[in-house]
């Protein structure tokens, strides 16, 4: 019953929604929508290249380099 209800009004209730994102500039509307309509981006481990020259950089030195990404 309550699914029906909220289908027959649905074109009113997403201007709402839209109205308050746009117009009042609520967040929590704007978040409401954006989770509606694409789906959440999630966190990818890729892997990092590096180029390094082995023969100016010693070995010290770039895992000290790496390290101070990795810690941030």
């Amino acid at each position: 019953m309550l699914r029906k209800a909220i289908l027959d009004k649905s074109p009113e209730l997403l201007q709402v929604f839209v109205d308050k994102a746009l117009d009042e500039n609520d967040v929590t509307a704007a978040i409401a929508l954006l989770n509606k309509v694409m789906p959440n981006l999630k966190a990818e481990n890729e892997p990092v290249q590096f180029n390094l020259d082995a023969s100016t950089v010693s070995q010290a030195t770039t895992v000290a380099y790496l390290h101070s990404f990795l810690v941030c």
